[in-house]
């Protein structure tokens, strides 16, 4: 899979409470020089930091599970269960992720689910016995790609049948799974933690400058729909590439040897999550819809008057669409992108993804006075 390389020139400064950045205040079209902190707050302490919360509780359940599962083998159909369930959470945070690990290359996401597994490093590592720490430090170092672990490394060995789990070479793998669970929990903690700490400097980070919390939160937006749900969900599968089209990768995707329709469901609850954001929703699936300070009321308020109504209706228009091609899907995107009708509703699928890119890149940035801070390698965005 194509790497995607971030450049982010202030967003920890933004999202984790460094308190050495000089910001220069910019003003609104209306001449507005902040945006009401009530919004940022609404978002950091009610959809952000629960998000990561929630998965964190997620994933410490598979790390349980993973813990027995050399003294009780039986329980591998929980521990499968757990993984779908941990795998589907991570998207709540998916649009959140920013770089943290490995000199900050990799956000959550990247270094916990890069998809296709690298087999050679992960056989690698389960038979040196490599402990979480191991795996952390060869990480930093380079020399471990992320795709070697995580939930990669997870799908490969619960679902693929090159993997025996019986006998004296099953316990080898049993063994390892802890190893993999543990570092996924450890990755986790950090980014929670740096978060947790960040929230009252996110909220007085209220102007519209390149370093105010609202940019921040935009570019983040922007940048995780583009690699990690428009591209790497959908782009790369059925063989398109920034203005490129290439051949089909359906080995790509996320989930592979699970099949029976999860890397569908981790699409959906992808861009389920940034709807509900965008909506309004606090995080939890029964969370009442907190509309006066959602990130639409907000392009509402602040958005010039000539291109609210437009923007506005671009938007409610794409999630229309994706709901139509989504809901009632149940084919696994593998499966999916092996057949020409398969492909061509992919297709339909990644313009609609791209539509989200070109309203928030192009319209929003610009009719709000932001600036785009990163670049992801690809042209024609």
């Amino acid at each position: 899979m194509k790497n995607y390389v971030l450049i982010f020139l202030f967003l920890l400064c933004g999202m984790v409470g460094v308190t050495s950045c000089v910001y220069t205040p910019i003003k609104g079209y209306n001449g507005n020089s902040k945006i009401d902190p009530q919004y940022l707050d609404f978002w950091y302490r009610q959809q952000i930091l629960p998000a990561y919360a929630g998965y964190l509780s997620q994933v410490k359940r598979l790390d349980e599970m993973a813990g027995e599962l050399e003294k009780y083998p039986e329980k591998l159909v929980e521990l499968k269960r757990q993984y779908e369930a941990a795998f589907l959470s991570l998207q709540d945070l998916i649009i959140f992720n920013q770089p943290y690990f490995v000199g900050e290359l990799y956000g959550l996401y990247a270094v916990s689910a890069r998809f296709p597994v690298n087999k050679t490093q992960l056989e690698d590592a389960v038979w040196n016995r490599y402990s979480a720490e191991d795996l952390s430090e060869r990480l930093d170092r380079g020399v471990l790609s992320p795709n070697a672990l995580g939930y990669a490394a997870l799908d490969y060995l619960l679902y693929s049948d090159r993997v025996d789990l019986t006998g004296e070479t099953g316990r080898e793998y049993l063994s390892f799974f802890p190893v993999l669970t543990r570092l996924l929990v450890k990755q986790a903690e950090a980014v929670y933690t740096s978060y947790e700490k960040g929230g009252d400097n996110f909220v007085r980070n209220d102007d519209f400058s390149v370093g105010g919390s609202l940019n921040v939160v935009l570019n983040l937006l922007m940048s995780n729909f583009e690699a990690h749900i428009r591209t790497a969900k959908v782009g790369i599968p059925v063989g398109i590439y920034g203005v490129s089209v290439h051949q089909p990768e359906p080995m790509t995707v996320e989930a592979y040897y699970h099949g029976e329709g999860l890397s569908t469901r981790l699409l959906v609850r992808s861009v389920q999550a940034f709807q509900r954001f965008y909506d309004g929703y606090p995080y939890g699936a029964s969370s009442a819809k907190n509309g006066a300070l959602s990130f639409a009321t907000m392009l509402g308020e602040y958005l010039p008057p000539s291109k609210r109504t437009e923007i506005l209706q671009k938007m409610e228009q794409v999630f229309t669409a994706l709901h139509a091609e989504l809901d009632d899907e149940t084919a696994d995107l593998a499966r999916l992108a092996e057949t020409p009708e398969g492909t061509e509703k992919l297709k339909r699928v990644y313009a609609e993804l791209q539509k989200v890119v070109g309203i928030l890149k192009t319209e929003v940035v610009s009719a709000l006075g932001l600036t785009v801070t990163y670049s992801d390698g690809e042209e024609g965005d």
